[in-house]
């Protein structure tokens, strides 16, 4: 991870920083968490423990349809030095054309985006 989170990193900078996006729902996101507690409570040896920190997100508007805004929640946690963003639309009106281009602009082209149901221990290994 290049990237150094403080309470005064920008949205944009954190976007640039992100190693792992996922698209996930708050709900989702704290079951992500709690399966990565429950890896962590199986091992014997816990120098292969994650270590999860959850960090600040922020509402964002990436767009419009008709006037409308189209609206993502976003909220960052770095997993064993990986700076992860999590994300979901929020406003009645999406569009996931938008959205990646949104992150195409602010990302770094390398960044990996994965669905939460691809999310695992393996991938801060």
């Amino acid at each position: 991870m290049n990237f150094k989170y403080t309470m005064y990193s920008t949205l944009e900078e954190c976007l640039a920083g992100a190693d792992i996006i996922v698209e996930a729902t708050n709900f989702e996101k704290h079951q992500l968490w709690k399966d990565m507690l429950t890896h962590n409570c199986q091992l014997v040896n816990m120098s292969d423990a994650i270590n999860w920190e959850q960090l600040s997100g922020w509402l964002s508007t990436v767009g419009y349809i008709y006037k409308k805004p189209i609206c993502i929640s976003t909220m960052f946690a770095t997993i064993n030095n990986k700076f992860v963003l999590f994300w979901h639309p929020t406003s009645c009106m999406v569009d996931h054309a938008k959205i990646d281009q949104y992150f195409k602009k602010h990302c770094r082209e390398d960044v990996k985006h994965i669905e939460c149901y691809s999310f695992s221990p393996q991938l801060f290994k």
